[in-house]
């Protein structure tokens, strides 16, 4: 398997916490792992540009981004509904993590995903804001075509970084 073949899985898996909302059954497309690392680095370019966020390794950031989710390739989509701890799923997405990398002699991946978790640094920081923001935004998308404001007002209130932004037109 490439490299390729593996980032590949990442436009098969469905966000689980779209589908626990069920909203497949209303007739929506639920969103991809893929489809929300692409919105994650559209936002960072935005923020880029806009915000003028010079000292940050942007190249850090895209592959925080792209490397965040790949995890998910071996054990899936863990949710708070799974039952199991949060420490219990970071070390689960620790080990694929590790595999992957491993597989694909890319220490880098693991190296970023631990700082991306550990959220320390600026960029870690920025992703994991981004990460949340983006939920929020795939959040309004679907209150909007449901008309169920729920699924919104559910993402906004838990995401400090939406407050941020609430009066922008991202």
């Amino acid at each position: 398997m490439s490299f390729y073949d593996e980032i590949f899985k990442q436009k098969n898996i469905l966000r689980r916490g779209w589908l626990l909302r069920e909203l497949d059954k209303k007739g929506l497309r639920i969103e991809s792992d893929a489809e929300h690392c692409y919105s994650m680095t559209m936002l960072a370019f935005e923020l880029m540009e806009r915000e003028n966020l010079k000292g940050l390794d942007w190249l850090k950031v895209i592959q925080m981004i792209s490397y965040h989710e790949l995890g998910e390739n071996i054990v899936g989509d863990l949710t708070p509904f799974d039952g199991i701890s949060h420490e219990e799923k970071l070390k689960k997405e620790h080990e694929a993590i590790r595999q992957i990398a491993l597989k694909y002699d890319m220490p880098e991946i693991e190296r970023l995903w631990l700082e991306f978790e550990e959220g320390k640094t600026a960029e870690a920081k920025l992703v994991k804001q981004l990460d949340s923001y983006d939920a929020v935004l795939q959040s309004k998308q679907y209150a909007s075509q449901t008309g169920e404001d729920k699924i919104y007002q559910e993402f906004h209130s838990s995401c400090k970084f939406s407050e941020m932004y609430d009066n922008k037109d991202l």
